[in-house]
């Protein structure tokens, strides 16, 4: 297999370049008291009651009470709290 074949099984037939797959947005929310977000560029604002989050192609904002920053590396963030609105803004 050579290296297209490679991609072409991980990335499941995306058409992405590795690149473009790391910038690709996924918002996955466990419940009501987590969110994990893949494919952030810059987090804009943060509070106990609003995180908002920017994507290559706009921006995400987590409402809620008691919001915390669990984990956050350059393109990933995970949230916790009582999250009460996902919203792409």
């Amino acid at each position: 297999m050579g290296l297209k074949g490679f991609w072409d099984d991980i990335e499941g037939g995306s058409g992405l370049l590795p690149d473009e797959l790391s910038l690709a947005l996924k918002v996955v929310t466990l419940g009501s008291r987590s969110v994990y977000i893949q494919g952030i560029r810059i987090l804009e604002k943060y509070s106990a009651e609003c995180v908002r989050v920017r994507a290559k192609d706009g921006s995400v904002c987590v409402y809620g009470s008691g919001l915390k920053i669990k984990e956050l590396s350059r393109s990933e963030i995970t949230l916790t709290g009582r999250i009460t609105k996902v919203e792409y803004c």
